[in-house]
């Protein structure tokens, strides 16, 4: 009897010393299980889930040791992984030593090591015409904003902490208010990307044209008036001008007001006119009654390092003559001359010189005759041109570069705003160009002190190279048909347009707004 209790508690121990973390009976024995857990740090959000491989879920609801339910027998592969991350706040957590094949202990080493995620705070800027904004996340993250557009924060906000976007510095040179909305809250799950600047000029004047530009403009009489001039963005200019009045030549200062609204329609003193969608061209015509008709062209200043070689390439210039010029970048330029003699046209090659100051100022000398002054854009694609020679006729001329290879109608289309000068008229025309070969809109003229408004139509086609023929139709008045040559710039926004065909020969400069 002894002899068989001994051999029972024997093989019971036996047994127990094979088990391990568990077993599960078969018909040939026992699978041994072991459990599969480890440790979560740093956790502080809520609803971080761990799964397995084979689909075990554990909640975890604070830092510590951690163990899945079930168990995996020895010998099978295990993988643990994040199924969800944590929320407020939100964090992302790692999984170290999550996988591996079970031996024969339980699996305590898995590591879930929890950090609160961080985020950006962006937004965008609108209506900046001024410089120095300076824009300020949480009292010290500070960011200057040059340009309109996305702008993001550097420093990332942690998931739950607060953010605050102020404005540390507000924009001079033109003085502007900027307001922010959506600029503070808790930072949640994801990247703050709807913070909003807006920004507007002072005393309710809601243009952007400001700082200096340089303008060429013509009288009825046919004196040209022409220097440079500094909007300073909240209402007011000042300048100088070189007045040549059939040779006479006078200067003197000139100051006023403007107003430039948004969509490009200007005022300057009592001038109409508008600006182009770019900034870099304005337009006027004066259009008051009694007054004299005149028209002026200015374009954006504000270079300091330009060379000859700023002004290179093939230009269509408008004056009382059409000239396509190339200019070859070192000082030395060529071209043919359209003009129309007392009705007969005639047309010769032209060369000479010029040279481009560090300010854009241009001096063009033709092989024989005076030089003509003024400059060009800080863009380099308009120029404004006059004679300023004492004993010499006046001289009002625009050009625009090009160079464009492959233009069609297409290229022109939208809204322009056209000056055109005829000498004893001025117009300013709003017209629409389908970019088909269709335009219509309408005109304001001033004839000697007269002032009439009409509907205009007509076609127009474009070459290659940007040459433009602009056909005007006048129902019941002779010409029926009255047709301008010119062309486009490259990029399509301005355009200048010869009268050729009969007296006075006309003169148009054309803007997209």
């Amino acid at each position: 009897m002894l002899r068989f209790i001994g051999s029972v508690t024997f093989l019971a121990l036996f047994m127990v010393g094979c088990g391990g973390g568990g077993g599960e009976s078969g018909g040939g024995g026992s699978l041994v299980t072991y459990s599969i857990g480890g440790t979560v740090t740093g956790l502080t959000g809520s609803g971080l889930v761990l799964q397995t491989n084979a689909g075990d879920l554990v909640a975890v609801s604070a830092a510590g040791a951690f163990t899945f339910t079930n168990q995996i027998g020895s010998g099978a592969a295990y993988t643990v992984t994040v199924k969800t991350q944590p929320s407020a706040p939100a964090q992302n957590c790692i999984v170290t030593n999550g996988s591996g094949t079970v031996g024969t202990t339980n699996i305590t080493t898995v590591g879930v090591a929890c950090t609160v995620a961080n985020y950006t705070v962006s937004g965008t800027v609108s209506g900046l015409a001024g410089t120095g904004l300076v824009l300020r996340d949480n009292g010290g993250d500070d960011l200057g904003v040059a340009a309109n557009g996305v702008v993001e924060f550097r420093t990332k906000i942690a998931s739950g902490a607060t953010y605050s976007v102020t404005v540390f510095k507000q924009p001079t040179s033109p003085v502007q208010t900027c307001v922010i909305t959506h600029g503070s809250g808790t930072m949640g799950s994801s990247d703050v990307t709807n913070v909003a600047v807006s920004c507007t000029l002072k005393n309710g004047f809601t243009g952007f044209v400001s700082g200096p530009y340089l303008y060429t403009g013509i009288s009825s009489s046919g004196a040209t008036r022409s220097g440079p001039d500094v909007f300073d963005g909240v209402g007011g200019y000042s300048g100088s001008y070189v007045l040549n009045s059939s040779g006479v030549i006078s200067s003197g200062s000139i100051s006023g007001s403007y107003t430039s609204a948004v969509g490009g329609a200007m005022t300057l003193g009592a001038y109409s006119g508008e600006v182009s969608a770019d900034g870099n061209t304005i337009l006027f015509a004066n259009l008051q009654a009694g007054d004299a008709p005149y028209v002026e062209v200015d374009i954006k200043q504000g270079q300091t390092s330009f060379t000859n070689a700023d002004f290179s390439g093939i230009y269509q210039v408008v004056s009382g003559s059409s000239l396509t010029l190339t200019a070859d970048g070192a000082g030395s330029y060529s071209g043919t001359l359209v003009q129309n003699n007392a009705g007969v046209i005639t047309s010769s090659a032209v060369s000479g010189t010029y040279s481009v100051a560090t300010d854009g100022a241009l001096t063009i000398t033709p092989a024989s005759g005076s030089p003509l002054s003024g400059g060009i854009s800080a863009d380099g694609k308009t120029l404004v041109l006059s004679q300023l020679t004492a004993g010499q006729p006046s001289a009002f001329a625009v050009g625009i570069k090009q160079g464009q290879t492959n233009f069609t109608n297409a290229d022109v289309v939208g809204t322009y705003n056209i000056v055109n000068y005829t000498g004893n008229s001025a117009e300013l025309a709003t017209l629409s160009f389908d970019g088909a070969g269709n335009f219509s809109g309408t005109t304001t003229s001033n004839d000697a002190g007269t002032i009439a408004n009409s509907s205009v139509t007509g076609t127009y086609a474009v070459m290659a190279d940007g040459t433009l023929t602009v056909t005007l139709i006048k129902p019941y008045v002779h010409p029926l048909f009255v047709t301008f040559t010119g062309g486009v710039s490259s990029d399509g926004n301005t355009l200048v347009l010869k009268y050729l065909q009969g007296q006075p020969s006309a003169v148009s400069v054309g803007i997209r707004l």
